[in-house]
């Protein structure tokens, strides 16, 4: 068995937790009306059922208005501060901190740098514990985009059995990850590694 030597962490909704659905919600309603300006007969069920279609919001709203998934995502970000909603996570902060000596910890996610710096903050860390941070804006590509697992792998000089991806999204975080044969576990199965 190889030892695991860096985990990889998402941010959206594996950092913390969107329990309400308020950022989601919120997300959701941004990306629709986005749609809707391409598409003004768009209904909201439509766009639901095209998001489930393609599997993201962000998908759907590329379907109707054909504007690159970066550029929308940025749009989204410029209109919607979801730090504002996040809450603090001592179970992450005390898991990543209490294993920060054993493994490299990572970031690998869709929202900029910024963004995750800055709620960071607000889920509890004091200082940024993740060695580094592949966001959006930092690489230019969004997951689940196999050169960003290449980028992790030879950043570090590691095998693929060494390196372990925790998400949210079976989609764009385990999915991915297994298919390139690297380990990776969903958030809501973290107690079977630590």
């Amino acid at each position: 068995m190889h030892p695991i030597k860096c985990v990889v962490w998402d941010y959206d909704g594996t950092l913390y937790n969107d329990q309400n659905g308020i950022i989601g919600q919120q997300l959701k309603i941004i990306f629709f009306k986005i749609a809707k300006k391409y598409h003004y007969q768009l209904t909201l069920k439509q766009f639901e059922k095209k998001t489930n279609t393609l599997g993201t919001w962000a998908d759907a709203t590329n379907f109707y208005t054909h504007i690159p998934l970066i550029s929308l995502m940025n749009q989204v970000s410029r209109k919607f501060n979801k730090e504002k909603y996040i809450k603090p996570n001592p179970q992450i902060v005390n898991l990543i901190e209490s294993n920060k000596d054993k493994f490299i910890h990572l970031v690998l996610t869709n929202s900029t740098q910024n963004e995750v710096l800055r709620g960071l903050k607000k889920i509890g860390f004091n200082k940024n514990p993740f060695k580094k941070i592949f966001s959006r804006d930092t690489t230019n590509l969004l997951k689940p985009n196999k050169i960003l697992f290449d980028q992790i792998q030879s950043s570090y000089d590691l095998k693929k059995e060494n390196i372990l991806f925790i998400g949210d999204s079976i989609k764009n975080d385990i999915q991915p990850a297994k298919k390139l044969k690297f380990k990776a576990i969903p958030i809501w199965d973290i107690n079977r590694f630590f």
